[in-house]
Protein backbone atom coordinates (compact mmCIF):
# COMPACT_ATOMS: atom_id res chain seq x y z
CA UNK A 1 0.00 0.00 0.00
CA UNK A 2 1.51 3.32 -1.04
CA UNK A 3 1.15 6.77 0.51
CA UNK A 4 -1.66 8.37 -1.52
CA UNK A 5 -0.94 11.89 -0.25
CA UNK A 6 2.71 11.61 -1.20
CA UNK A 7 1.83 10.38 -4.69
CA UNK A 8 -0.61 13.29 -5.12
CA UNK A 9 2.16 15.72 -4.24
CA UNK A 10 4.59 14.08 -6.65
CA UNK A 11 2.18 14.30 -9.58
CA UNK A 12 0.22 17.42 -8.67
CA UNK A 13 2.56 19.74 -6.77
CA UNK A 14 1.83 22.72 -9.04
CA UNK A 15 -1.92 22.17 -8.63
CA UNK A 16 -1.72 21.99 -4.84
CA UNK A 17 0.53 25.05 -4.76
CA UNK A 18 -2.15 27.01 -6.61
CA UNK A 19 -4.83 25.80 -4.19
CA UNK A 20 -2.63 26.92 -1.29
CA UNK A 21 -2.36 30.38 -2.88
CA UNK A 22 -6.15 30.59 -3.09
CA UNK A 23 -6.55 29.63 0.54
CA UNK A 24 -3.76 31.78 1.93
CA UNK A 25 -4.96 34.89 0.11
CA UNK A 26 -8.68 34.13 0.52
CA UNK A 27 -9.27 34.14 -3.22
CA UNK A 28 -12.57 33.06 -4.74
CA UNK A 29 -13.37 32.01 -8.32
CA UNK A 30 -15.40 34.29 -10.58
CA UNK A 31 -17.17 33.96 -13.91
CA UNK A 32 -17.55 37.13 -16.01
CA UNK A 33 -20.43 37.02 -18.45
CA UNK A 34 -23.46 38.91 -19.72
CA UNK A 35 -26.33 39.79 -17.40
CA UNK A 36 -28.58 37.49 -19.46
CA UNK A 37 -26.33 34.48 -18.99
CA UNK A 38 -25.67 35.21 -15.32
CA UNK A 39 -29.40 35.43 -14.61
CA UNK A 40 -29.95 32.14 -16.43
CA UNK A 41 -27.24 30.45 -14.33
CA UNK A 42 -28.96 31.56 -11.12
CA UNK A 43 -32.51 30.76 -12.16
CA UNK A 44 -31.73 27.39 -13.77
CA UNK A 45 -28.96 26.47 -11.32
CA UNK A 46 -26.97 25.35 -14.34
CA UNK A 47 -23.71 26.32 -15.99
CA UNK A 48 -22.64 25.57 -19.55
CA UNK A 49 -19.30 24.13 -20.61
CA UNK A 50 -18.35 25.13 -24.14
CA UNK A 51 -16.03 23.32 -26.51
CA UNK A 52 -12.52 24.79 -26.24
CA UNK A 53 -12.58 25.54 -29.99
CA UNK A 54 -14.92 28.44 -29.15
CA UNK A 55 -12.50 30.03 -26.65
CA UNK A 56 -10.91 33.38 -27.49
CA UNK A 57 -7.40 31.86 -27.39
CA UNK A 58 -7.15 30.15 -30.78
CA UNK A 59 -4.03 28.27 -29.65
CA UNK A 60 -6.08 26.24 -27.14
CA UNK A 61 -4.72 22.70 -26.64
CA UNK A 62 -2.17 23.15 -29.44
CA UNK A 63 0.14 25.27 -27.28
CA UNK A 64 0.25 22.60 -24.57
CA UNK A 65 0.70 19.85 -27.15
CA UNK A 66 3.59 21.70 -28.77
CA UNK A 67 5.32 22.46 -25.45
CA UNK A 68 5.04 18.78 -24.57
CA UNK A 69 6.54 17.63 -27.87
CA UNK A 70 9.37 20.17 -27.69
CA UNK A 71 10.51 18.99 -24.26
CA UNK A 72 9.92 15.28 -24.92
CA UNK A 73 12.26 15.30 -27.90
CA UNK A 74 15.16 17.11 -26.23
CA UNK A 75 17.53 16.48 -23.32
CA UNK A 76 14.90 17.26 -20.67
CA UNK A 77 12.61 14.63 -22.18
CA UNK A 78 15.42 12.11 -22.44
CA UNK A 79 16.12 12.53 -18.73
CA UNK A 80 12.44 12.02 -17.86
CA UNK A 81 12.17 8.92 -20.07
CA UNK A 82 15.21 7.42 -18.35
CA UNK A 83 13.64 7.87 -14.90
CA UNK A 84 10.31 6.44 -16.12
CA UNK A 85 12.04 3.30 -17.38
CA UNK A 86 13.87 2.89 -14.06
CA UNK A 87 10.52 2.93 -12.26
CA UNK A 88 8.50 0.85 -14.74
CA UNK A 89 10.08 -0.95 -17.68
CA UNK A 90 8.19 -0.25 -20.90
CA UNK A 91 6.48 2.82 -19.44
CA UNK A 92 7.59 5.19 -22.20
CA UNK A 93 6.26 2.95 -25.00
CA UNK A 94 2.89 2.67 -23.25
CA UNK A 95 2.86 6.42 -22.69
CA UNK A 96 3.65 7.24 -26.31
CA UNK A 97 1.10 4.72 -27.62
CA UNK A 98 -1.69 6.04 -25.37
CA UNK A 99 -0.90 9.70 -25.99
CA UNK A 100 -0.73 9.32 -29.77
CA UNK A 101 -4.12 7.60 -29.74
CA UNK A 102 -5.80 10.10 -27.44
CA UNK A 103 -4.26 13.46 -28.44
CA UNK A 104 -6.57 13.97 -31.47
CA UNK A 105 -9.54 13.75 -29.08
CA UNK A 106 -8.32 16.58 -26.84
CA UNK A 107 -10.19 19.13 -28.96
CA UNK A 108 -13.36 17.42 -27.71
CA UNK A 109 -12.75 19.06 -24.34
CA UNK A 110 -15.51 21.25 -22.85
CA UNK A 111 -14.75 23.99 -20.35
CA UNK A 112 -16.19 26.69 -18.12
CA UNK A 113 -13.69 29.51 -17.59
CA UNK A 114 -13.23 31.08 -14.17
CA UNK A 115 -10.78 33.64 -12.85
CA UNK A 116 -9.16 34.00 -9.46
CA UNK A 117 -10.98 36.73 -7.56
CA UNK A 118 -8.93 38.68 -5.03
CA UNK A 119 -10.44 40.24 -1.87
CA UNK A 120 -9.65 43.75 -3.14
CA UNK A 121 -11.75 43.03 -6.24
CA UNK A 122 -14.94 42.61 -4.18
CA UNK A 123 -16.06 46.16 -4.87
CA UNK A 124 -15.19 46.76 -8.52
CA UNK A 125 -14.24 43.45 -10.08
CA UNK A 126 -11.37 43.60 -12.60
CA UNK A 127 -11.44 46.14 -15.42
CA UNK A 128 -9.59 43.91 -17.90
CA UNK A 129 -12.15 41.14 -17.38
CA UNK A 130 -15.07 43.53 -17.87
CA UNK A 131 -13.54 44.72 -21.13
CA UNK A 132 -12.77 41.24 -22.43
CA UNK A 133 -15.85 39.26 -21.39
CA UNK A 134 -18.60 41.56 -20.12
CA UNK A 135 -18.13 44.96 -21.74
CA UNK A 136 -21.73 46.18 -21.47
CA UNK A 137 -24.39 45.01 -19.02
CA UNK A 138 -21.97 42.40 -17.71
CA UNK A 139 -22.03 40.53 -14.42
CA UNK A 140 -19.38 38.74 -12.39
CA UNK A 141 -20.65 35.74 -10.45
CA UNK A 142 -18.18 35.19 -7.61
CA UNK A 143 -18.29 31.65 -6.27
CA UNK A 144 -17.19 30.06 -3.04
CA UNK A 145 -14.40 27.59 -3.74
CA UNK A 146 -15.12 24.11 -2.27
CA UNK A 147 -17.50 22.99 -5.01
CA UNK A 148 -14.93 23.60 -7.69
CA UNK A 149 -11.90 22.22 -5.90
CA UNK A 150 -13.18 19.03 -4.29
CA UNK A 151 -16.13 17.94 -6.39
CA UNK A 152 -16.44 15.13 -8.85
CA UNK A 153 -13.69 12.69 -7.85
CA UNK A 154 -15.62 9.87 -9.49
CA UNK A 155 -17.00 11.85 -12.41
CA UNK A 156 -15.70 13.03 -15.75
CA UNK A 157 -15.52 16.62 -14.49
CA UNK A 158 -12.34 18.12 -13.07
CA UNK A 159 -11.18 21.57 -12.01
CA UNK A 160 -7.67 22.71 -12.86
CA UNK A 161 -5.68 25.96 -12.86
CA UNK A 162 -4.21 27.22 -16.10
CA UNK A 163 -0.46 27.79 -16.44
CA UNK A 164 1.25 30.34 -18.65
CA UNK A 165 4.67 28.85 -19.35
CA UNK A 166 7.12 29.70 -22.08
CA UNK A 167 9.48 26.93 -23.27
CA UNK A 168 12.07 27.49 -20.55
CA UNK A 169 9.50 27.62 -17.76
CA UNK A 170 7.86 24.47 -19.10
CA UNK A 171 11.19 22.61 -19.18
CA UNK A 172 12.01 23.82 -15.68
CA UNK A 173 8.66 22.50 -14.44
CA UNK A 174 9.29 19.13 -16.12
CA UNK A 175 12.78 18.99 -14.59
CA UNK A 176 11.27 19.55 -11.14
CA UNK A 177 8.76 16.76 -11.82
CA UNK A 178 11.55 14.44 -12.98
CA UNK A 179 13.45 15.13 -9.76
CA UNK A 180 10.36 14.29 -7.67
CA UNK A 181 10.03 11.01 -9.58
CA UNK A 182 13.71 10.14 -9.10
CA UNK A 183 13.67 11.02 -5.39
CA UNK A 184 10.63 8.80 -4.75
CA UNK A 185 11.32 5.79 -6.95
CA UNK A 186 10.91 3.28 -4.15
CA UNK A 187 7.34 4.46 -3.53
CA UNK A 188 6.41 4.81 -7.19
CA UNK A 189 7.57 1.27 -8.01
CA UNK A 190 4.80 -0.03 -5.74
CA UNK A 191 2.05 1.61 -7.79
CA UNK A 192 0.59 -1.06 -10.12
CA UNK A 193 -0.86 1.46 -12.60
CA UNK A 194 2.10 3.84 -12.63
CA UNK A 195 2.08 4.26 -16.48
CA UNK A 196 -1.55 5.42 -16.27
CA UNK A 197 -0.59 8.05 -13.68
CA UNK A 198 2.07 9.37 -16.06
CA UNK A 199 -0.38 9.33 -18.97
CA UNK A 200 -2.94 11.31 -16.93
CA UNK A 201 -0.21 13.78 -15.94
CA UNK A 202 0.62 14.36 -19.61
CA UNK A 203 -3.03 14.92 -20.57
CA UNK A 204 -3.72 17.36 -17.75
CA UNK A 205 -0.49 19.20 -18.51
CA UNK A 206 -1.55 19.73 -22.13
CA UNK A 207 -5.06 20.83 -21.10
CA UNK A 208 -3.75 23.32 -18.53
CA UNK A 209 -1.41 25.34 -20.78
CA UNK A 210 -2.28 28.77 -22.18
CA UNK A 211 -0.36 31.46 -24.02
CA UNK A 212 1.64 33.70 -21.71
CA UNK A 213 -0.21 36.77 -23.00
CA UNK A 214 -3.31 35.63 -21.07
CA UNK A 215 -1.60 35.29 -17.68
CA UNK A 216 -3.31 38.30 -16.08
CA UNK A 217 -6.57 36.34 -16.28
CA UNK A 218 -5.35 33.91 -13.57
CA UNK A 219 -7.67 31.30 -15.02
CA UNK A 220 -9.13 28.09 -13.62
CA UNK A 221 -11.35 25.76 -15.61
CA UNK A 222 -14.03 23.21 -14.98
CA UNK A 223 -13.21 20.65 -17.68
CA UNK A 224 -14.73 17.55 -19.16
CA UNK A 225 -13.65 15.23 -21.94
CA UNK A 226 -15.44 11.89 -21.67
CA UNK A 227 -13.31 10.30 -24.39
CA UNK A 228 -9.98 10.58 -22.52
CA UNK A 229 -10.78 8.71 -19.33
CA UNK A 230 -9.35 5.25 -18.93
CA UNK A 231 -12.25 3.80 -16.93
CA UNK A 232 -16.02 4.39 -16.85
CA UNK A 233 -16.98 7.38 -14.71
CA UNK A 234 -20.24 8.94 -13.60
CA UNK A 235 -21.21 11.45 -16.29
CA UNK A 236 -23.01 14.30 -14.53
CA UNK A 237 -23.06 16.56 -17.59
CA UNK A 238 -25.99 16.70 -20.00
CA UNK A 239 -25.23 17.35 -23.67
CA UNK A 240 -27.51 19.93 -25.26
CA UNK A 241 -27.85 21.78 -28.53
CA UNK A 242 -28.35 25.50 -27.98
CA UNK A 243 -28.29 28.67 -30.05
CA UNK A 244 -25.48 31.17 -29.45
CA UNK A 245 -25.43 34.40 -31.47
CA UNK A 246 -27.79 32.89 -34.01
CA UNK A 247 -25.79 29.69 -34.58
CA UNK A 248 -26.41 26.20 -33.17
CA UNK A 249 -23.79 24.86 -30.75
CA UNK A 250 -23.30 21.73 -28.64
CA UNK A 251 -22.67 22.45 -24.96
CA UNK A 252 -22.41 20.38 -21.79
CA UNK A 253 -24.75 21.50 -19.00
CA UNK A 254 -23.86 21.02 -15.33
CA UNK A 255 -26.68 21.36 -12.81
CA UNK A 256 -25.49 22.37 -9.35
CA UNK A 257 -27.90 19.91 -7.74
CA UNK A 258 -25.91 17.05 -9.29
CA UNK A 259 -22.70 18.12 -7.53
CA UNK A 260 -21.91 17.08 -3.97
CA UNK A 261 -19.26 18.27 -1.54
CA UNK A 262 -18.46 15.78 1.22
CA UNK A 263 -21.76 14.02 0.46
CA UNK A 264 -23.74 17.26 0.92
CA UNK A 265 -25.65 18.59 -2.07
CA UNK A 266 -25.07 22.19 -3.05
CA UNK A 267 -27.65 24.92 -3.06
CA UNK A 268 -27.29 28.45 -4.39
CA UNK A 269 -26.68 29.85 -0.91
CA UNK A 270 -23.57 27.66 -0.60
CA UNK A 271 -22.36 28.61 -4.04
CA UNK A 272 -22.79 32.38 -4.39
CA UNK A 273 -20.32 34.58 -2.55
CA UNK A 274 -21.01 37.80 -4.42
CA UNK A 275 -22.56 39.23 -7.58
CA UNK A 276 -20.92 42.29 -9.13
CA UNK A 277 -22.84 44.32 -11.70
CA UNK A 278 -20.38 45.61 -14.28
CA UNK A 279 -20.23 49.00 -15.99
CA UNK A 280 -23.72 49.68 -17.32
CA UNK A 281 -26.23 52.48 -17.92
CA UNK A 282 -28.76 50.31 -16.07
CA UNK A 283 -26.62 49.14 -13.15
CA UNK A 284 -29.11 49.90 -10.38
CA UNK A 285 -31.96 48.26 -12.26
CA UNK A 286 -29.83 45.18 -12.87
CA UNK A 287 -28.88 45.12 -9.20
CA UNK A 288 -32.55 44.95 -8.16
CA UNK A 289 -33.20 42.14 -10.64
CA UNK A 290 -30.28 40.08 -9.31
CA UNK A 291 -31.18 40.69 -5.67
CA UNK A 292 -34.67 39.35 -6.39
CA UNK A 293 -33.32 36.40 -8.39
CA UNK A 294 -30.95 35.39 -5.59
CA UNK A 295 -33.67 35.72 -2.95
CA UNK A 296 -36.10 33.67 -5.04
CA UNK A 297 -33.46 30.92 -5.31
CA UNK A 298 -32.65 30.58 -1.64
CA UNK A 299 -29.68 32.91 -1.24
CA UNK A 300 -29.66 34.61 2.16
CA UNK A 301 -28.79 38.30 2.59
CA UNK A 302 -29.05 38.78 -1.16
CA UNK A 303 -29.20 42.56 -0.83
CA UNK A 304 -25.73 42.54 0.76
CA UNK A 305 -24.26 40.22 -1.87
CA UNK A 306 -25.09 42.23 -4.99
CA UNK A 307 -23.01 45.35 -5.68
CA UNK A 308 -22.50 47.70 -8.61
CA UNK A 309 -18.96 48.10 -9.83
CA UNK A 310 -19.36 51.78 -10.77
CA UNK A 311 -15.98 51.91 -12.49
CA UNK A 312 -16.09 55.25 -14.38
CA UNK A 313 -15.39 53.81 -17.79
CA UNK A 314 -17.27 54.83 -20.95
CA UNK A 315 -19.52 52.07 -22.25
Amino acid sequence: MYDQKLVEQIFGKEFFDRIAELEQENRKLAHYTSAKVALSIIENKTIWLNNVQYMNDYSEIEIGHQLLLDFYNNATGTELKGVLEEISTGCTKKLEFNYNNISPKLMNTYALCLTEHLPDEDKYGRLSMWRAYAANNGVALVFNRPMFLEEAINTSVMTIPMFYFDQKEFRDAVSDFTKRLRDNQSVLKTIPDFPNHIFAKFLITVLSMKHKGFQEEREWRILSNSSIYMSPLNEILKEKRVEVNGAPRIIKALNFSDVQYKNIKFDMNDLIYRVIIGPSNNAEQLRKIFVNALSDNGVKDADDKVVCSNIPVRI
